[in-house]
């Protein structure tokens, strides 16, 4: 059904969905792999929402406590944020609004602030951008 959908259309129903469900949304990610309509209908996604380690947060569910370099979120993940960000980069090109969401106690390092602020600068439509965990000297 969903490749019957026109894109645009698509994406809101996706949009909803993100929003209702609060959800790590990972699974409509491997549906894209195959469905041409879902790529088609990232391109207007409006807001971006960076949750670059979501899937290791875990929310209860036995997931890995994050690694952190002090205060900071260590090193090892700055690969993973890197290809979140060239994926979101690559997929997203209709993006006004990007926010991390912030207060989540946890703090991107230099390496990964600097990765998410040049993805957020390749969004030509870009209007607001709201970035609180981050290393404010990079």
């Amino acid at each position: 059904m969903a490749a019957r959908l026109p894109p645009y259309l698509l994406s809101q129903v996706l949009g909803y969905a993100v929003t209702v469900f609060d959800e790590d949304c990972s699974f409509l990610l491997r549906l894209g792999i195959v469905s041409k309509a879902f790529l088609e209908a990232l391109t207007f996604v409006e807001f971006l929402h960076v949750d670059t380690l979501k899937p290791l947060r875990g929310k209860g569910r036995g997931s890995p406590a994050l690694e952190y370099d002090g205060v900071l979120i260590s090193h090892r993940y700055d690969a993973r944020v890197k290809r979140w960000c060239e994926i979101a980069s690559a997929r997203l090109k209709n993006v006004s609004r990007m926010h991390d969401g912030g207060g989540y106690g946890c703090y991107f390092n230099a390496v990964q602030t600097r990765s998410i602020v040049d993805c957020a600068a390749s969004f030509p439509n870009l209007t607001e951008l709201e970035f609180y965990d981050c290393e404010p000297e990079a």
